[in-house]
């Protein structure tokens, strides 16, 4: 016999359950429901039945898994993976047809155009003056030091001396020389030229004294001994004339003794008489005609002593004015030399700037010959970037190319950067330490300021020196322009050309794989 279930009365549950919209049904009432086909048969719980979908107000309501099962999707997610796949796609097609700019990074400074002008020694010295100091403005021939004259002084006042004596010796010697021509040789007021010390007037008028009156002495000895030469010379013509009649009345008289023996009127004894008278005086008037030309050999002889002794007194004194020119040229260049030595111990400013790095700070210090004593910084000089361009980069750098220059003193991400361009670029590479020696001119000159280098990977430390040239010379901070002084750091982005950006990607990958399978 088969019992009939009875019929359920509704209950609070179902009550609360009929209460809710078509479609719906709340937690309470699931879950009663629940209970309630649990207490139901077999039969009745084999019955399909269909449940509603919770709202996202009751879900929260359900058991955690409950809650996973009835939330349905979000489409946040399909969206976002959508994004990605776009970004991707625009991402790769971006990087094959997008260029980036190429920039060679090269450091550097600011410095004037033309650098700044040391200022150095050109001999030792003892410092005795200092006249600026560090941060000083001066004037283009401003006295900057002044080293101990004492030696050059000292020299420029010996060359002076001589070369005032050497103008006097030459005076004297030409007056000399015209005197020495005249009949009679006495000195006469020497023209000294220029201002000449009456001292040394005084001395080279008695030396002109004292050699006119040797020569006059001379002259007057020979000239005597001339004058009484001929006074021998007239005697003797005097005497030959007088003997030459005396030869002429004896001539006669032979004559006459000869003519009365051949009448046999005379004597022969008389005859011979006559002629040994006769013989007697023509051998003296031979004798005195001798004399007579001894005599004037004499004279000839006194008279070529005469020329001889004058040209020997103008060739001394011609031999010693041209010695004397000689030395007094020599002398003039040496103490052009000494002068300017001794100018050269005042230093002054070359320009009109600004005094910096100042190597000299105590009077008496000593100073040697090429050291830089400071340098001067050009006012209102235009500016320029000198960077060292690495040796990686150098075969992409030319002139003319554009540059953005960031300041080292100004953070560029708050204060932006200058534009630039490249002017020069050099075709020699430096030494990395000499490359900041150009810009510093001090220890470029100074060898002690640097410590030697090692000669050890030496070829990795070339730069080349580039000249960018920079469109402003100030810097915009904080609403006021600030101008940009020599001195300050720089970093230089030049901008060599422009690839994709899929090979700067690539690149790596190429890289290796060019370098695989090739290893030792």
């Amino acid at each position: 016999m088969r019992a009939t279930p009875s019929p359920v009365q509704p209950g609070p549950a179902a009550a609360f359950s009929s209460s809710t919209s078509p479609g719906r049904s709340s937690p309470i009432g699931r879950g009663t429901a629940a209970m309630q086909s649990e207490s139901k048969p077999a039969v009745v719980a084999t019955k399909p039945v269909s449940q509603p979908v919770a709202a996202s107000g009751d879900r929260e309501f359900l058991p955690a898994a409950l809650e996973i099962l009835e939330t349905p999707p979000s489409p946040i997610r399909i969206w976002l993976l959508w994004f990605i796949c776009g970004a991707f796609a625009t991402a790769i097609i971006w990087a094959y047809f997008g260029k980036l700019d190429i920039h060679a990074v090269a450091h550097g400074k600011i410095q004037p155009t033309g650098r700044s002008k040391v200022v150095q020694p050109l001999e030792a010295g003892k410092v005795r003056a200092i006249r600026i100091e560090n941060g000083s403005r001066v004037k283009a021939g401003d006295v900057l030091l002044e080293l101990d004259p004492t030696d050059t002084m000292a020299d420029r006042s010996a060359f002076e001396r001589e070369l005032e004596a050497l103008t006097a010796e030459i005076a004297r010697r030409r007056v000399g020389i015209a005197a020495a021509g005249l009949e009679s040789p006495k000195p006469s007021p020497i023209p000294f030229p220029g201002k000449i010390d009456e001292v040394v007037r005084l001395r080279e008028a008695k030396v002109l004294e004292a050699e006119l009156s040797e020569l006059s002495s001379g002259v007057e000895s020979l000239r005597a001994q001339r004058r009484e030469k001929a006074a021998v010379k007239q005697r003797l013509d005097m005497s030959i004339q007088a003997r030459e009649r005396l030869i002429a009345v004896l001539k006669q008289r032979v004559d006459m003794r000869k003519q009365v023996l051949e009448k046999g009127a005379g004597t022969r004894s008389a005859l011979i008489d006559a002629l040994q008278d006769y013989e007697k005086e023509a051998t003296l008037v031979a004798n005195e005609r001798g004399q007579l030309l001894e005599t004037a050999a004499a004279i000839d002889s006194i008279e070529k002593r005469l020329r001889e002794l004058v040209s020997r007194f103008v060739s001394d004194q011609s031999q010693k004015l041209a010695e004397a020119d000689r030395r007094r040229d020599r002398i003039t260049q040496e103490l052009v030399k000494a002068r300017s030595r001794y100018d050269r111990t005042v230093l002054k400013s070359p320009i009109d700037g600004t005094v910096q790095q100042l190597a000299v700070t105590t009077i008496g210090q000593v100073v040697a010959s090429g050291q830089t004593l400071m340098a001067i910084v050009p006012e209102d000089s235009p500016i320029e970037v000198e960077a060292m361009v690495e040796n990686k980069d150098i075969g992409f750098v030319k002139p003319e190319q554009e540059a953005i220059v960031k300041i080292d003193a100004f953070p560029f991400t708050r204060y932006g950067t200058i534009t630039g361009k490249v002017v020069r670029v050099s075709k020699d590479a430096v030494e990395d330490r000499a490359a900041s020696g150009l810009s510093d001119p001090v220890g470029a000159t100074n060898p002690r300021a640097s410590a030697p280098q090692s000669t050890t990977g030496r070829g990795q430390n070339l730069v080349f020196p580039a000249t960018i040239q920079l469109s402003k010379r100030v810097m915009r901070v904080d609403g006021v322009d600030i101008p940009l002084s020599p001195g300050m750091s720089v970093s230089v982005e030049i901008t060599t050309g422009k690839r994709r950006a899929i090979d700067y990607l690539l690149a790596p990958l190429r890289e290796i794989a060019a370098g695989t399978g090739h290893e030792r």
